[in-house]
């Protein structure tokens, strides 16, 4: 399975991961030719970067998923939306304000309702953002120590329903061999990987509802 993040063509088979902030201005309908891509385009959709937020603040998600929508129906050649970036980790917070499994789900369930509302877009793949793996910078009751997959886990517990899942999980050395090499966490993860092998913590972290 091959794939590029950017603006750029494989050349072969494959899939493009392309990342846009969007705002929330509900009358903002500008959009994105995805048909000039060789390869199957997979596109996030962010609030911002930094302190704007990967979503917004609360007051703001009805207007976010208006935005998301009004970007999708502009769109050319996508099926794929991936809502939010890693919204456990400290820089893709609004204002500096933590978002717990609680706010992001709710922030989904109105950006999936929406893109779903689109003729032509009723069966889209709307997915649940990537959580980022080994960070504890989000607790929150029933989580105290932060833990990531807990984390991914309550999500999926707030959203009741998804169409799937981005998940991340990182190489430590550029070489081919440290992909599959099974090195642990220190304590108190020790259970989880600290490389590549990660993407098996997601997989375990999936809830049995959403499996098949």
């Amino acid at each position: 399975i091959y794939a590029i993040h950017g603006d750029h063509n494989l050349a072969y088979p494959g899939y493009v991961v392309l990342t846009f902030g969007l705002g929330h201005n509900p009358n903002d309908h500008g959009g994105h030719d995805f048909t000039k891509y060789a390869n199957t385009p997979i596109a996030r959709l962010n609030n911002g970067y930094g302190s704007q937020g990967t979503i917004p603040l609360p007051d703001y998600y009805e207007q976010f998923a208006l935005r998301c929508a009004n970007f999708v129906a502009a769109s050319r050649g996508c099926s794929r939306w991936i809502v939010g970036n890693e919204p456990n980790m400290e820089i893709e917070r609004p204002e500096g304000r933590p978002i717990t499994p609680e706010l992001y789900a709710a922030c989904y369930v109105l950006c999936r309702s929406a893109i779903h509302a689109i003729p032509g877009h009723e069966t889209d793949e709307v997915l649940l953002a990537a959580i980022a793996p080994w960070n504890i910078q989000t607790d929150y009751p029933g989580n105290p120590s932060g833990d990531w997959i807990t984390y991914f886990q309550d999500v999926q517990f707030q959203v009741g329903t998804c169409d799937g899942f981005a998940l991340h999980t990182y190489v430590r050395e550029q070489t081919a061999d440290s992909v599959v090499v099974n090195s642990r966490m220190d304590p108190p993860f020790n259970d989880y990987h600290s490389g590549f092998q990660a993407y098996t913590d997601w997989m375990k972290g999936i809830l049995l509802q959403y499996r098949g």
